[in-house]
């Protein structure tokens, strides 16, 4: 099979690019650097420059479209935030290619954040008390409890603030962007999972034990937490989801995850994954839209 991966510049993506190549299939990378990670690896056959999507989205989509022609291209795998624009390829494309992962729709609902936090209560699932940072009630949730300031819509732990109760409101902090979160406290823990029509095929959990800010940058394996996959079973069969999907969980002392943020998208939790058992979960057809 010939695939197409749509980031080349990062880690999780040689990592799925690897993979892909020992399991005897062809990848591409669309890339807007000139030079990224994966460019010199051998597991890449070409590599295509692309205009960067958030600056022209109809012309990145373009540029996708016509590598999808130009390599007979048969898969088209997102890799990292890019991910919210390339799921708007799929209805462009030949019937016989596939986008791997949720539709528009699905993405931009899980990555909202405030539109999650209310879904996983809509669920039954755990999850902080969340409220747009704008509101009579997340100021008196602000009053009452540790909290989170965050945008909405954010990644990689930019505008991300940790409050304490009663803490006043700083500029530009409680404005329709960004929401208040209750902070819950205990072990920070995330996953990365591969999930086929609602089927956790398989799941990563881990945990940083180096930040950088509210950031980890170096990662340990976890196990026997049985609640965490639960919680992540429970949720990807009441979306009906294919793809990866990513969670960050707060696990209290009585074991109880609550889920902070979903992140529909591959994340660092893949290195954990065996790279024969993650080809044979992605090119799986069925596990595509």
């Amino acid at each position: 099979m010939r695939v197409l991966l749509t980031l080349g510049r990062l880690a999780k993506g040689l990592e799925l690019a690897r993979s892909l190549h020992r399991a005897g299939h062809t990848v591409i990378i669309a890339e807007p650097f000139k030079w990224h990670l994966s460019k010199p690896s051998n597991a890449i056959q070409t590599s295509h420059r692309v205009t960067a999507p958030n600056h022209d989205l109809e012309r990145f989509l373009r540029d996708l479209l016509a590598i999808v022609d130009q390599e007979a291209i048969d898969l088209v795998i997102p890799v990292s935030e890019e991910a919210l624009y390339t799921c708007r390829l799929a209805p462009l494309l030949p019937d016989h290619v596939r986008v791997f992962g949720p539709d528009f729709d699905q993405m931009a609902r899980l990555h909202d954040k405030l539109g999650f936090a209310r879904l996983c209560h809509s669920l039954g699932l755990p999850a902080p008390e969340t409220y747009p940072a704008d509101t009579r009630e997340a100021r008196k949730l602000a009053d009452r409890t540790d909290h989170v300031i965050k945008p909405i819509h954010g990644c990689s732990g930019i505008g991300v603030h940790l409050r304490e109760r009663g803490d006043a409101f700083k500029p530009d902090e409680d404005v329709p962007v960004n929401l208040l979160q209750e902070r819950i406290h205990g072990r920070e823990i995330s996953s990365f999972s591969v999930v086929r029509n609602g089927k956790v095929q398989v799941t990563s959990l881990y945990e940083g034990d180096v930040y950088l800010g509210t950031v980890s940058v170096r990662f340990k394996r976890v196990s026997n937490m049985p609640a965490v996959e639960d919680w992540i079973a429970r949720f990807v069969a009441a979306e009906a989801y294919s793809g990866f999907i990513s969670f960050d969980f707060i696990v209290t002392q009585d074991g109880t995850p609550y889920a902070i943020e979903c992140n529909p998208r591959l994340t660092s939790g893949v290195h954990m994954i065996h790279p024969q058992d993650l080809a044979t979960m992605v090119i799986d057809r069925k596990s595509t839209r």
